[in-house]
């Protein structure tokens, strides 16, 4: 067996290499097929808002895709062109998840195999294919696998091709990506920002003629901005002035803690000019929370706490060298960048997805220093045949175990009580013969399981009778699903979230156990006829 370790002439048999990295993306493709197959909970929170906005496209609503739906389009529109070859709009999004998820690993090896030597390039690679978060979105109708692909291609080009080699062409190209990750995840725009903050960084420092990095700049500029527009010109429109996405200001609001509401259930709620100037303070404490989480938790967590360790070896192999203008160093560079992003919203790890590949080589050689710092005990074996892929193998077991425990661990109930509330909807109406129609709550879920159409009503039980009379007649809802916890979380008691109005007429209740962590409970309501 050849040679990984990190040497600056230690190279592998293309041939070699070309096996290593077939076996690489053949386990990845098993472990997400093990993680597909083994959860049952295919609609969740998240992903019925991507069904119902590709339901819009399919249905020849293309304006209502595109521009009305709080989710950006490129991953709906994804799984409506499934939806339209005859495939399950379910089982198209976990496809797209599951093809997205294996198709990031190109632009990762093409960035990991410029930073140095193979053997760290080939295993940062195994371990980002078998890291657990990426893996278990890759089972899931969400977007994040999707915008993970697109971000590290954009990612690529701009880094190796543009910054180190140097290429105008790579820059426009980097800036088509960059518009294409704003249209699948909002945050996908920050590419654009960054990378002109590090060409301007590069010309500085005389790294980059200076020419050629404001052509660079301009003509990433001018393609990211063409393809961003048109999305920002008509979700604007829609909502009568301008922003970057749908109730932008109350989302920002919501992520540090103000309000309850996700989505204003009276009026446009502030926008975002408006949540900075009024909670600014707020959301500079809330800012270094949410960095510290990335730091202290987020990022190791995203492929279990080995992950960790492998960074912070990495960190320790590079020393002073993490100050060069390489493509490693560089990417680590806009890894950070991204996460002072990233933390202006409450930290999730799966937000990490599209940015965690620029640490691949930095783990790879956290993984070969622990392997040199191993040398020196004189540990049995030394020396030994093979002896040198004993360290990098236990660690690439390591986060397989990890992720392979985290499917098993799995529970596929943990939405119980939405979808309980679905069948009682569904129950209800087939017993009155109708359909399910408009169904009111904070989770779009509920409606998806029930058969019938989403009306957003986040949990706000402040408003007054002839408010929630006027809510209805406009909406023609049908029924109500309010979340008693949310509303206790709000400041209301049971009398009070009970106290309903007259035309609201109780069917059911759904709630989980009290004891568990993220325990719910549901009260559902049908809208009576007259009111």
């Amino acid at each position: 067996m050849q040679d990984l370790t990190l040497q600056q002439d230690g190279k592998l048999d293309p041939r070699r290499v070309r096996v290593w990295l077939a076996v690489i993306v053949l386990a990845a493709l098993a472990l997400r097929c093990f993680n597909t197959l083994a959860r049952t909970e295919t609609v969740d929170r998240d992903t019925a808002s991507f069904l119902y906005q590709a339901k819009s496209l399919v249905e020849g609503d293309a304006h209502r895709w595109f521009a009305v739906h709080t989710k950006p389009p490129v991953y709906s529109g994804l799984i409506a062109a499934g939806w339209k070859l005859g495939l399950d709009p379910i089982l198209a999004g976990r496809l797209v998840a599951l093809i997205a998820g294996l198709l990031v690993l190109h632009p990762t090896w093409l960035l990991l195999r410029r930073c140095g030597p193979v053997g760290p390039a080939l295993v940062g690679l195994a371990i980002l294919a078998l890291m657990k978060e990426p893996m278990r979105c890759s089972g899931r109708c969400i977007a994040d696998t999707t915008y993970a692909a697109i971000m590290m291609y954009g990612v690529y080009f701009f880094i190796v091709r543009g910054l180190v080699d140097a290429k105008l062409w790579a820059f426009p190209l980097a800036g088509a990506f960059g518009g294409l990750a704003y249209l699948t995840r909002t945050e996908g725009l920050m590419l654009l920002p960054l990378g002109l903050l590090m060409l301007a960084a590069g010309a500085i420092r005389r790294k980059l003629p200076r020419p050629a990095a404001l052509l660079g700049g301009l003509a990433m500029l001018v393609v990211c901005l063409a393809i961003v527009s048109v999305h920002v010109a008509m979700v604007s429109a829609v909502e009568g002035r301008f922003t970057l996405r749908r109730n932008m200001g109350q989302f920002m609001l919501y992520s540090i803690g103000a309000t309850h509401e996700v989505i204003p259930s009276a009026g446009k709620g502030p926008t975002a000019l408006e949540v900075f100037a009024s909670h600014g303070l707020s959301m500079a404490a809330s800012w270094l929370t949410n960095l510290w989480g990335y730091l202290s938790s987020n990022i190791a967590r995203c492929g279990g706490y080995a992950t960790g360790a492998f960074l912070l070896a990495g960190l320790a192999s590079f020393g002073r060298r993490l100050w060069r203008w390489q493509p490693c160093q560089l990417g680590l560079g806009l890894f950070a960048l991204s996460l002072c992003v990233l933390s202006i919203i409450e930290p999730h790890t799966r937000m990490l997805l599209a940015t965690i590949p620029l640490t691949g080589f930095l783990m790879g050689a956290g993984v070969f220093w622990i392997h040199r710092q191993a040398d020196k005990l004189n540990l049995p074996g030394k020396g030994k045949r093979g002896s040198e892929m004993v360290i990098p193998a236990i660690a690439i077991g390591a986060v397989l175990a990890i992720s392979a425990a985290s499917v098993i661990k799995f529970d596929s109930h943990k939405d119980s009580p939405l979808h309980w509330a679905a069948a009682i909807i569904a129950a209800d109406s087939e017993v009155r013969g109708e359909p399910a129609g408009r169904v009111a709550s904070s989770e779009s879920v509920i409606a998806w399981h029930a058969r019938g159409e989403p009306v957003t009503f986040s949990d706000n039980w402040t408003l007054t009778t002839d408010q929630l009379r006027e809510f209805v007649e406009r909406q023609k809802v049908d029924f109500f699903v309010l979340n008693v916890h949310e509303l206790q979380n709000a400041g209301l008691d049971d009398q009070d979230i009970r106290n309903v109005p007259a035309f609201l007429e109780i069917i059911g209740e759904a709630r989980s156990d009290p004891r568990s962590r993220d325990a719910e409970h549901l009260l559902i309501y049908r809208v009576r006829a007259e009111r």
